[in-house]
């Protein structure tokens, strides 16, 4: 578990804004240590422009409340979660996640 890993939630921040509409920003949530493995690389081609996917996988201790809307963020870089796989017997967790750049 090489590397620093912060997760990152969609929350409500309980204020409003224009007619009442709540407010909502991202949250550090927790941060943990993990293993990062990468998947793969692509390079896509959308709207004229070119674009770098990843996929990776965090590798951790067991984490009950990770969510599909959750976000991760190592080495300055912040990924979309995608799933994720209990390992064991809650002994740990495998977190997939995809950054595009």
């Amino acid at each position: 578990m090489n590397r620093k890993v912060t997760q990152i939630r969609y929350v409500d921040t309980g204020e409003t804004i224009g007619y009442g509409e709540p407010l909502f920003e991202d949250r550090p949530i927790r941060t943990f240590r993990a293993e990062m493995v990468l998947k793969t690389e692509d390079e896509e081609f959308a709207a004229s422009q070119v674009y770098e996917s990843r996929t990776v996988t965090f590798r951790t201790r067991f984490i009950a409340d990770i969510e599909a809307t959750d976000k991760i963020e190592c080495e300055g870089r912040v990924c979309n979660v995608l799933g994720w796989r209990e390992i064991g017997l809650r002994r740990g967790l495998e977190i997939s996640a995809r950054w595009t750049t």
